[in-house]
């Protein structure tokens, strides 16, 4: 299983991914590790987030993805 981030762009409400993903690798598993890891490296970097984000959640709950 693997997720390769092949561009990003940082917005100031979301984010633009793209990504290659291998073939037994769900979407979902992928949304879920890139969000998980990229808030724990938030979370870890900067604690004062805590303040902002007190129970944790700093992406919200859904995504939008388009297959090419």
């Amino acid at each position: 299983m693997s997720v390769v981030v092949k561009e990003l762009s940082v917005m100031p409400d979301h984010v633009h991914v793209v990504v290659l993903l291998s073939q037994d690798m769900s979407l979902a598993k992928a949304v879920g590790l890139l969000k998980g890891g990229s808030s724990y490296v938030m979370f870890r970097a900067h604690p004062n987030f805590t303040r902002r984000y007190a129970k944790g959640h700093f992406w919200s709950r859904g995504y939008f993805y388009r297959s090419v």
